[in-house]
């Protein structure tokens, strides 16, 4: 099997899996639907891409494709089209954005607030 033939086999039981979600909403009515559904798409997970600069190359040409622009904020790279409540996004998180996100958490139990403060 080619990484193009495990993509699409990847790609098809991705639809055939949201078709069973909205069916089960359908059937199932007494069942409350998500608030939202976010589909997210990180190359550097999925395989499409190796490095960090293929993987930000991977959300540009998503993003042509989906006539959306490239947001960059704090690093991370993103681009998303919504049908209404339904959001496809595809994102890369930084190495950069990693590594202050892990010196923040790293903190985390040095620091107890004073119970009456909050």
């Amino acid at each position: 099997m080619t990484d193009d033939t495990i993509t699409d086999v990847r790609r098809d039981q991705v639809i055939a899996d949201l078709r069973k979600l909205a069916d089960f909403l359908d059937d199932h009515p007494e069942i409350p639907a998500p608030m939202y559904v976010d589909a997210s798409v990180l190359p550097r997970h999925n395989g499409s891409a190796q490095t960090e600069a293929q993987a930000v190359t991977e959300v540009e040409r998503i993003a042509s494709h989906l006539g959306t622009p490239v947001a960059v904020s704090h690093g991370n790279y993103t681009t998303t089209v919504s049908f209404g409540v339904v959001a496809f996004r595809a994102f890369v998180v930084t190495d950069e954005a990693m590594a202050r996100h892990r010196a923040l958490v790293s903190y985390e139990g040095a620091v107890t607030p004073d119970d009456e403060a909050v």
